[in-house]
């Protein structure tokens, strides 16, 4: 249900599902971590169409975890080499952190 295209030599390290929000949007969907990406694709609640969100390894400045409802430690915070913050909520938050920053060499 949740595909993207690798690049040659590509390959995927981890994957999970995971909810990604963007201003006032929350989408449902799965997270990959390839050797050379963190790609996101999910749907919009109720909709058919897919949306795909990926960041270069090379470009993440920032790896941080959080907590929702301040006790619940499942966000996944990135911040990207151009100030863009891409929050996500996944499962095994720290597992994610270490291996994007093993990732990020």
């Amino acid at each position: 249900m949740y595909r993207f295209e690798l690049r040659n030599n590509e390959q995927i390290r981890m994957k999970g599902l995971a909810a990604l929000h963007v201003d006032r949007e929350s989408l449902s969907g799965a997270l990959y971590l390839t050797n050379e990406r963190l790609v996101f694709v999910g749907y919009i609640h109720g909709s058919v169409y897919v949306n795909e969100k990926s960041v270069e390894l090379e470009h993440i400045s920032e790896v941080r975890g959080g907590k929702t409802f301040w006790i619940i430690p499942n966000e996944l915070n990135i911040i990207t080499d151009s100030a863009e913050s891409i929050m996500f909520i996944i499962n095994e938050r720290d597992k994610w952190i270490a291996a994007i920053n093993q990732g990020r060499g």
